[in-house]
């Protein structure tokens, strides 16, 4: 209005007309949005030039006009067509780089120019195979899935864990297009993912990797056929694409399914703690892919006399494992008593291969054909025929079960002894496969086999160790290392492995002292060695060479010092500490090719077992620390392929093949008691002294507490022993006494005791009697929080007879105790491990802790103070092995 009135006037003043020419500025500011031509030119709002940039007409990408600077913009929120303007998207021209998959065009799109990252640059073709020596592949791009069929065979069980390490699965087609693109990448009689594990006259096949029921099924007419009392896997039926059943122990191609897929598709990629193909929280697998501690949680099944071990969840095996402990046998839901440890004693040989025939205990170097597990059961493995057949003994040798036939098709077998009523078998297939098989009720039963590696070269034998849970396996590969493997869980479910050193022959060997120390040795005829100290999962540092040679070797470890021996007439030592140096141990008789087995207990006694040359089974003794060997017992007149253990009372039980048959025998190679290392500690109250023989505890006497005929008298009133602080700190452990009670009406009274007396700390362990139950003996601590629960059998035998008292305390917190020699309650786990620290731990005879001392008790009352006398007592740096107890109980308290 301004404007117009400004005009006007101008006319007036004038007195004539006058016609002025004005212009609208261009929009700016709000006018851009406001939906009005305010300057007339025809261009609307953000069209306008001068707008560009403004408030409100920045470009959107996505929102179906192509403004500033976009390339395109189609307006339908996909990135997968010719225009990626969804979420993220680029509103540019869809290419190859962009990193966005065009569908029907591009197989993938990693936004990169990378080559051989499993996208091609520039043609943007998947290349997920690309050096897994895959013979087939097919791409699914709708599926966004990659098939790759495999022509080296492995069991299904095998082929699944290395699809599973590339990332996928063995494949489960799971309806007939899906079958049709698998067939087009899978070799002829390919495994596939689906089994059927259950005994039953009905056939349910699952898929191995989230063990739910098969959604599609494609067998050939007649099939399947297979009689149900084994599992039943699936494959192709040769060259048809329809499938057939088969035995799950054969070895086949196989075909991967690998995807790229979230937390929930049921395939364990390798940030994934687990994968059960579902979104619950509660089954073991949370839905974020994370572990469950079912064990911590109190969610597992397990029997109350039995331990629960945690692991991350798989198909096979769940997420947990339940072991009975000692003392008690079965599956670990359901535990009962154990058997009692038998009574060991010399027998001569005696068949054990019963009726078959064709048995044989060949290449015994290749692994240990006879052992011994924590309740004295024996179990001895042959070849018969080429499959391997088990018998288990659990009366020290009197009496052998049927062969039993666990494995079929393989040229070597190795088993292991674990804990009460567990053993474990490993074979090496005719099919260059390692397959492994466990019982936990005495052999009664063995659970389904687990394959460990494929492309093994048997020649090289296969060798079993265990850390007292968890088994390693040793092997030589085809590309000439030795490989180790170790179980992830007890129950076997997975067992990861790894190179080591150059191999022809080898062993895998845990050392006894410190169990989280694992050897691989091995000769090629050099000696080879590699050390792991965490259990066998890696082995750092380098290769040790350690001057000698051996040929067809065969290993053993014990106190402290690595042995070896094979078609050479000689035993070289190794030290552990030193390992690049070694002792040559002269005087075996001379034997044949492969005619040597090795063994060797925790404290460092070995013994041979060896076919002579002149046809004769020996075996010879090498005392601990001793530079030359015990004369060699014979065994028999005729054998071969012997393989050895030492056994409790001194004796070693040897197996070996006779003629047509597989003999055992149990003989006592030499009369004096074999050594059991880790002694730390040792007050034997010879000569009326106090004095700690073994380390700097030296003791002295208080109220009457005297030392006659070699032993410390307590009368259970004020009587006691108090020892000076221990310089060195004790953690696992084994506190033993030989003791006789005066009377078995007492209660409460100590024993021993380990004690850190500080005011800060004011903590204990000790051996006890009466404490925790009238007449019996057991583990006394302070407040009760190690005590043992159960109790044993009330003592009857009163001085002057002794009776020997073991109490082990492992690093896993768990507690055995033993009298004379046999578990006296089941193994309990009350909690970690206490640690006393040195220089501020002492050593307590005749009083249960120094708390109570000053009081005064009497000989049959209620009180810390006990009545009786001590014989000798002892404190090891470990927890002794059960055999290592029986041996102790066997040589006495004079014995070492």
């Amino acid at each position: 209005m301004r404007r117009i009135l400004l005009a006007a006037a101008l006319v007036l003043a004038g007195g004539c007309s006058l016609v002025v020419g004005f212009e609208p500025p261009a929009e700016s500011g709000a006018q851009c949005t406001d939906g009005v031509d305010n300057d007339g030119n025809g261009a609307m709002d953000c069209d306008e030039p001068s707008c560009a940039g403004a408030s409100g007409c920045a470009a959107t990408c996505g929102d179906g006009e192509q403004a500033g600077g976009e390339g395109c913009d189609d307006g339908n929120q996909d990135n997968t067509d010719a225009c990626p303007d969804g979420e993220g998207g680029s509103c540019e021209p869809a290419r190859c780089g962009d990193g966005f998959v065009q569908a029907g065009v591009e197989e993938c799109d990693d936004g990169n120019d990378e080559p051989g990252d499993g996208c091609e640059p520039e043609t943007c073709v998947a290349t997920c195979g690309a050096g897994t020596g895959a013979s087939g592949r097919v791409y699914d791009a709708a599926g966004g899935r990659c098939y790759l069929g495999f022509t080296a065979t492995a069991s299904p069980f095998a082929a699944h864990e290395l699809c599973m390490g590339l990332g996928g699965a063995l494949a489960v087609p799971e309806d007939a297009a899906e079958d049709a693109l698998v067939r087009a990448a899978a070799p002829a009689s390919a495994s596939l993912g689906l089994a059927d594990f259950v005994p039953d006259d009905v056939y349910a096949f699952r898929a191995f990797t989230t063990d739910l029921p098969a959604s599609y099924l494609h067998f050939t007419p007649g099939q399947p056929d297979a009689p149900q009392t084994q599992p039943v896997c699936v494959g192709y039926d040769g060259a048809e694409a329809t499938w057939e059943d088969h035995d799950c122990d054969a070895a086949r191609p196989y075909v991967c399914e690998i995807h790229d897929e979230p937390c929930g598709d049921g395939v364990r990629q390798p940030t994934e703690e687990c994968d059960d193909g579902n979104a619950f929280d509660s089954d073991g697998c949370t839905s974020a892919c994370l572990d469950v501690d079912e064990c911590a949680l109190a969610l597992d099944n397990c029997s109350p006399d039995a331990d629960c071990f945690n692991h991350p969840w798989t198909p096979m095996g769940g997420g947990f494992f339940c072991q009975c402990r000692e003392g008690f046998t079965g599956d670990g839901v359901t535990c009962t008593p154990g058997l009692p440890f038998p009574t060991f004693e010399p027998r001569p040989p005696t068949t054990i291969s019963d009726t078959v025939t064709g048995c044989t205990t060949a290449s015994s170097p290749g692994g240990r054909k006879i052992a011994i597990d924590g309740n004295g059961a024996l179990y001895a493995v042959m070849l018969c025929a080429g499959d391997v057949h088990v018998v288990v003994s659990t009366d020290a040798g009197a009496t052998w079960t049927p062969p039993m036939s666990v494995i079929p098709g393989a040229i070597d077998a190795a088993v292991v002894g674990i804990g009460p009523g567990r053993a474990v078998i490993a074979a090496a297939l005719q099919g260059d496969e390692v397959v492994v098989r466990q019982t936990t009720d005495f052999g009664a039963s063995w659970e389904l086999p687990r394959s460990v590696f494929t492309a093994v070269d048997p020649v090289g034998g296969v060798s079993l160790a265990t850390d007292g849970t968890n088994i390693l396996v040793g092997f030589v590969s085809q590309a000439g290392q030795y490989r180790v493997h170790r179980s992830v869980a007890p129950d076997l479910a997975s067992i990861p492995g790894v190179d080591t050193v150059p191999a022809v022959f080898g062993d895998v060997l845990v050392d006894p002292s410190n169990p989280t120390q694992v050897w691989a040795a091995s000769d090629t005829s050099t000696l080879h060695l590699r050390l792991s100290t965490d259990g066998g999962q890696t082995f750092g540092g380098g290769e040790l060479t350690p001057p000698g040679a051996q040929e067809e070797s065969d290993w053993a470890i014990g106190g402290g010092a690595l042995y070896v021996t094979g078609a050479r007439s000689e035993v070289l030592r190794i030290p552990t500490a030193n390992p690049t140096t070694s002792q040559l141990i002269r005087g075996l008789p001379t034997a044949g090719l492969q005619a040597r087995s090795i063994y060797a207990d925790p404290g460092g006694t070995v013994v041979v077992a060896q076919a002579d040359i002149d046809g004769r089974v020996s075996v010879n003794r090498l005392p601990s620390g001793a530079s030359i060997f015990d004369t060699p017992v014979v065994v028999d007149i005729v054998g071969t392929d012997p393989s050895a253990t030492l056994a409790p009372a001194n004796l070693t039980a040897v197996v070996y093949t006779s003629g047509n048959e597989v003999r055992m025998a149990l003989v006592e190679a030499a009369t004096s008691p074999p050594a059991v290392g880790g002694l730390i500690h040792r007050w034997s109250f010879d000569g009326g002294a106090l004095f700690d023989t073994r380390g700097d505890a030296h003791g002295a006497t208080f109220g009457g507490a005297f030392v006659s005929a070699g032993q410390l008298v307590l009368d259970g009133v004020d009587d006691h022993v108090a020892t000076a602080p221990i310089n060195a700190s004790i953690g696992q452990r084994t506190l033993v006494a030989w003791v006789a009670v005066d009377n078995v009406t007492q209660q409460g009274g100590g024993v021993f005791t380990l004690e850190d007396p500080t005011p800060t700390n004011d903590v204990f362990d000790a051996i006890v009697f009466g404490e925790n139950f009238a007449g019996t003996w057991g583990v006394g601590s302070d407040f009760g929080v190690r005590n043992n629960v159960t109790a044993g059998d009330v003592e009857t035998e009163t001085s002057p007879t002794l009776v020997m008292i073991a109490i082990t305390y492992a690093a896993d917190g768990s507690i055995n105790v033993f009298r004379d020699g046999a578990p006296y309650v089941p193994m309990y786990m009350p909690g970690p491990l206490q640690v006393y620290a040195g220089g501020l731990a002492d050593v307590l005879f005749g009083v249960r802790h120094e708390d109570v001392i000053g009081t005064f008790g009497t000989a049959t009352g209620a009180d810390p103070y006990f009545a009786g006398a001590i014989e000798e007592a002892r404190i090891y740096d470990r927890p002794l092995m059960p055999v290592e107890v029986v041996t102790l109980s066997s040589a006495g308290p004079d014995g070492l």
